[in-house]
């Protein structure tokens, strides 16, 4: 037997099997418990083909005159992403010289990051994104998302670009990898924020673009 009312269950009743005797239904996370009959006597049937997010639904589905237990799942997109997208800034943006590197994604967007400034320092090809949480604009860059199955490759890659180790301290590095907010509701990404020492030296010695857009300054 099956020990109903758990404050997180969802009941539902009606003759599922089409045996003209009401049945009860109760979804517990991801599984379903199925009581065949409400007179008590026969086996509970224990199904697990749902999700926690499913949302249960009765119906004669099929017109066989015998209500169905339907399950409606929301798409994978209404889920909100593990795996945060990249936001580049600099050299890796398109038609840059470092997107090669880049390599294969399953979606881009522009968009911009709020709460940094963009910099360049004499002596380096490429800019510095410093944290300032005064700047509401932000800078501008894009937004690149990995597949599933090659994200902690395709991270790591970056990472290793952008000279980040995630093993050492900031002292010892350029940038850090950090999650950020972009401008796109709901949606953060991977930034690579220079570290507090080269920080400093972009505002004391670097200079500032004042759009914070790496292409059209």
């Amino acid at each position: 037997m099956v020990g109903y009312g758990h404050p997180a269950d969802v009941v539902l009743v009606g003759d599922w099997d089409g045996d003209g005797r009401d049945t009860l239904a109760v979804r517990r996370s991801s599984t379903y418990y199925v009581k065949n009959g409400l007179r008590g006597g026969e086996a509970d049937r224990v199904v697990t083909y749902g999700q926690t997010s499913d949302a249960a639904l009765a119906g004669d589905w099929d017109g066989d005159g015998a209500d169905t237990l339907g399950l409606r799942r929301p798409p994978a997109s209404a889920s909100p992403s593990t795996q945060p997208p990249v936001f580049a800034y600099g050299t890796l943006r398109t038609g840059q010289s470092g997107h090669g590197v880049v390599g294969r994604t399953t979606k881009e967007l522009p968009g911009r990051a709020p709460g940094l400034d963009l910099y360049l320092i004499s002596g380096y090809s490429f800019p510095w994104a410093v944290a300032n949480a005064a700047s509401t604009d932000g800078i501008a860059g894009e937004l690149f998302w990995f597949p599933s199955s090659t994200y902690a490759s395709d991270i790591a890659r970056l990472d290793r670009y952008e000279r980040y180790d995630p093993s050492q301290p900031a002292s010892a590095q350029l940038y850090t990898r950090e999650r950020r907010a972009t401008s796109h509701p709901g949606v953060s990404a991977w930034v690579y924020v220079a570290t507090p020492r080269w920080a400093g030296i972009a505002r004391d010695r670097g200079t500032r673009i004042p759009s914070g857009d790496y292409l059209r300054w």
